[in-house]
């Protein structure tokens, strides 16, 4: 235990970790493994849990704990899978499922990838239509595990999901169709999806419509912007907050089968931006040829993710914030403000041109 403390300790002291959670967590999992080792089952799958979703993984590097000196491994991920497969081998058909989960998400971390589709199609096959999808997923893709890809194969298991109506696999099949170059059953197959309120299917067509052939392949050839615009619409009318009415704020800034609107695309990008969407402040702050709504929602993005303001790209394509006269013209307008007696609109410019250009305003900025 000291070597655990002193590591941490360690780790606290050089990396910034977080000493108090991981601390925690380490033990509820020490705890959780000697538990499920004596065949309490439902430990196992919190053990399972800890060990495959931990935000701490890397820290368990150098530090010793009760299943690495048994097992002799130092990948706490793959030891935890151990608990998923004690559970799954008991019937527990979720447990089966989230091994294959564990490891399709695991990137170059995976442990036997034939394990984990054995357990998705013992999971699939016990009706858990998601386990069908994932299932699907590696097989198509098993070249990323070492493995050799079957397309028919997975063709085949996404319809069969498809016909117990999971919609994903059924998009994913559909999908395939149109990669052969069926194009009216894949199409169909997708319209329906739509027209049953999947958004998913919906964002696909729409995708399609946009991009035509780039989007799915050259056979099945359709740009055809009004579709697009007349799907991202309606998906926008039910929810006003679907990524589908950035994009009709997009159609309407550049006049793309609306009619350019800048007013109507600015509602649409300050809706988000109020919602905490840093895409969208940067949008409006691109869009406008307002100077002071420009500054004001530039001012917004840099005060709330100033990384993502340094990526961003708006201020240098519009000169019009940068030149001279427009700075100048600024600090007089905050001159003329302060000498009116109009301070609180003062104070919001200063903090604002302080943000933004970090010297002008600055010294009035909470005075």
């Amino acid at each position: 235990m000291k070597k655990v403390l002193l590591a941490l300790f360690l780790g606290t002291f050089l990396y910034g970790w977080d000493y108090e959670s991981f601390e925690e967590e380490f033990e509820a999992r020490e705890k959780a493994f000697a538990l499920c080792e004596n065949g309490q089952l439902a430990a196992c799958k919190e053990y399972a849990k800890i060990s495959t979703k931990s935000p701490f993984i890397g820290y368990y590097e150098g530090v010793q704990s009760a299943d690495k000196a048994k097992f002799g491994t130092q990948n706490i991920r793959h030891l935890g899978l151990r608990g998923y497969q004690k559970l799954c081998d008991t019937g527990d058909l979720e447990s089966c499922q989230e091994y294959g989960r564990s490891e399709l998400e695991a990137d170059l971390d995976y442990y036997d990838i034939k394990i984990a589709m054995e357990n998705l199609k013992k999971a699939c096959d016990g009706g858990l239509l998601g386990s069908c999808e994932m299932l699907g997923d590696m097989t198509i893709n098993a070249q990323n595990y070492g493995e050799t890809p079957n397309r028919e194969l997975a063709k085949e298991i996404y319809k069969n999901a498809c016909q117990k109506d999971h919609a994903q696999s059924c998009l994913k099949f559909a999908d395939l169709k149109l990669k052969d170059n069926n194009c009216d059953e894949g199409f169909a197959l997708i319209n329906k999806l739509c027209d049953g309120d999947f958004k998913e299917a919906c964002y696909y067509l729409a995708t399609f419509y946009e991009n035509g052939a780039s989007a799915v392949n050259f056979a099945c050839k359709s740009d055809d912007y009004q579709k697009a615009y007349e799907i991202h619409k309606s998906i926008c009318d039910k929810d006003e907050f679907d990524q589908s009415c950035m994009t009709l704020a997009r159609y309407h800034q550049e006049g793309i089968v609306a009619p350019k609107d800048e007013k109507k695309s600015i509602e649409i990008y300050e809706r988000f931006c109020k919602n905490g969407d840093l895409f969208a402040c940067d949008s409006i702050a691109k869009a406008s040829d307002d100077p002071y709504q420009k500054l004001h929602f530039t001012a917004i993005v840099k005060e709330q993710n100033d990384e993502y303001y340094n990526d961003m790209d708006g201020l240098l394509q519009d000169p019009k914030l940068w030149e001279d006269a427009q700075i100048e013209a600024f600090s007089n307008e905050l001159q003329n403000r302060l000498k009116s007696g109009k301070t609180e609109e003062a104070q919001t410019l200063a903090k604002e041109l302080c943000i933004v250009y970090s010297v002008i305003g600055c010294n009035l900025v909470d005075k």
